[in-house]
């Protein structure tokens, strides 16, 4: 019996040849395949693509126009005003074309909100007043806790760096005291040309000493090198 799914098991041998990929494109292949031999879309109307629904504004009017208050017209001329109005639009069609759909959109949106807060009951206006002053309030907040949070990152990342240059001077400056020292005690014993052949042996405890970077390794290497500098000194 066949197994269930066998359908979609695929057969690696099915497809035994590797993937072909494309040899290098000039920007005019590039162009010319994802367009399909067109020029580009910014050369045509957008508008004529998705504003056809302005077509039918005379068949289908805006349902808000209904609502806006307008003086009845007499009924000697009711069918020249509505032969006019049909003939004269409102606005007109060079100034539709010029326009986006972005800006029709947002438009139509404030007009929208415009004719609902006109047609809105005070108890509504009052209760959309009040919805908006606590948005405005939260936003308000969240922008303070923001700058709080901001400020207070500022502040640990400047005393961090505080802390870190205040460490590096004092590991310097043991270690400025302790090479001063440990010249001090070789030139008293010393002579200058002897005093060469330690050169090696300081250039390793230099390096030890940065090495460690720590304060307190820094300042047990110095003890330690101060004692054996002493003993090789004294002997």
């Amino acid at each position: 019996m066949e197994p269930p799914y066998s359908y979609l098991q695929v057969d690696i041998q099915e497809h035994p040849t590797p993937i072909e990929f494309p040899p290098p494109f000039s920007i005019e292949e590039f162009n010319l395949y994802h367009h399909h031999g067109y020029p580009p879309h910014m050369n045509y109307d957008k508008n004529a693509l998705y504003m056809n629904h302005l077509s039918l504004s005379e068949e289908k009017p805006d349902p808000y126009c209904k609502e806006s208050p307008q003086a009845p017209p007499t009924p000697s001329t009711s069918s020249e005003s509505s032969f006019k109005l049909k003939q004269s639009p409102t606005v007109p069609e060079e100034s539709i074309k010029n326009l986006s759909v972005k800006q029709l959109i947002r438009a139509k949106h404030t007009l929208q909100q415009r004719i609902k807060r006109q047609n809105e009951t005070p108890e509504q206006q009052a209760a959309r007043r009040q919805r908006n002053a606590e948005l405005n309030r939260r936003r308000r907040q969240n922008k303070e806790d923001i700058r709080v949070t901001i400020e207070k990152t500022k502040n640990r990342l400047r005393q961090r760096m505080k802390r870190e240059i205040d460490r590096m001077l004092r590991t310097r400056q043991k270690r400025d005291d302790f090479l001063r020292e440990t010249f001090e005690q070789m030139a008293a014993v010393f002579a200058d040309e002897n005093m060469l052949q330690y050169q090696e042996r300081v250039a390793n405890v230099l390096w030890e000493i940065s090495k460690a970077g720590g304060v307190e390794t820094a300042s047990h290497g110095s003890e330690t090198s101060g004692t054996s500098t002493t003993e090789r000194s004294g002997s």
